[in-house]
């Protein structure tokens, strides 16, 4: 790309310097969208040293970060990726007003600084920007990828430092608790049983949250005692049959009872699907004295209790649908015991 030295000029009815150079021979004028004549020659100069370096384009210039979010929207559709949700709600809550109007080609480490300081002020963790942050570096290289490359700018936001995964477990005793504690008065409106039978599952099975409460009744196989979660319903895409233990079969069988094969296993009360537990599961977790029990950690507490039984890493590994070793080690065994 053969880009000459330009010029500025004023155009009648704009605040603005224009600034005009040659590309490959033909006239290109554009707006420095700056005021002052100082201003306008630096941003001319960082023009064309940035087109000579293929840096930029003129195809997309003046693109806008918020003319990425369709190409993220289709990337999740077009894999099948199920927490699009998070994805919408991180750029609609605090992406958005943040970079939405801010030109591509522009964004550099000051942005990206002033956005954690931003985040920070609000008391949201290091985890919790990072993968916000993750969600901008997923657009700019979807981007990259386009043809022709709607970005040119190989600036990549890095990952904040995040804690240690948390390690709680629970024990048979808190267990007891919450699930006493999902017990409603006769002057309660609210029926919270519901909560008590995930709870269960989730400490033999170790499955999440959202695969236990997405299970139907023709999922459940009486014949052999065992619940077959679909690939569709698999966080990792990978499907799982496990046989029950006899105090979770106790659990199945119940909820089972007068119901069709597409209605959901465990339903609230009226029959209603559980769309969301985490409100009641606080709530909860609170009024039995466990405050900061999260469903989470029944998975943990499930896998550590497997191998502890003798079951082998890998089946552990089937069971809970995790792919890689290293999520086994972080979530249940010391850095001792896995070098052993």
């Amino acid at each position: 790309m053969r880009v000459s030295a330009g010029s500025l000029y004023r155009r009648r009815g704009s605040p603005f310097w224009w600034m005009k150079f040659y590309l490959n021979g033909k006239p290109v004028r554009e707006s420095t969208e700056e005021t002052s004549e100082r201003a306008a020659g630096k941003a001319l100069r960082k023009r064309i040293t940035a087109l000579e370096a293929g840096q930029a384009s003129i195809e997309f210039r003046g693109l806008r970060v918020a003319d990425l979010v369709p190409l993220i929207e289709r990337d999740y559709a077009d894999r099948q990726q199920r927490s699009w949700a998070r994805v919408e709600y991180a750029w609609r809550c605090h992406l958005e007003p943040f970079f939405a109007q801010r030109r591509i080609e522009e964004l550099g480490s000051d942005d990206r600084d002033d956005y954690v300081d931003k985040r920070q002020d609000e008391e949201a963790s290091n985890s919790t920007i990072s993968r916000e942050l993750s969600y901008l570096n997923r657009m700019l290289e979807l981007g990259r990828q386009t043809t022709p490359r709607k970005v040119t700018n190989p600036f990549k936001f890095k990952r904040l430092t995040e804690g240690n995964p948390r390690q709680g477990f629970v024990t048979p005793e808190q267990l007891q608790k919450f699930t006493k504690a999902c017990h409603i008065s006769k002057n309660s409106s609210r029926d919270q049983r519901h909560y008590a039978a995930l709870a269960i599952l989730g400490y033999h099975l170790g499955w999440r949250s959202k695969e236990l409460r997405d299970i139907k009744v023709r999922q459940v196989e009486p014949e052999t005692k065992s619940i077959r979660l679909y690939r569709s319903q698999s966080k990792n895409k990978a499907g799982r049959l496990m046989k029950l233990p006899a105090e979770c079969w106790e659990i199945v069988a119940r909820y089972m009872q007068g119901k069709n094969p597409d209605d959901y296993l465990i339903t609230r009360s009226n029959g209603f699907p559980i769309l969301s537990m985490k409100d009641g599961w606080r709530e909860i977790a609170k009024r039995a004295g466990l405050p900061g029990m999260l469903f989470h950690d029944l998975r943990r507490t499930a896998a550590r209790n497997m191998l502890r039984t003798g079951v082998s890493a890998s089946v552990v590994m089937e069971i809970l649908g995790w792919k890689c070793f290293a999520m086994l080690r972080d979530t249940t065994l010391s850095r001792k015991q896995t070098s052993l």
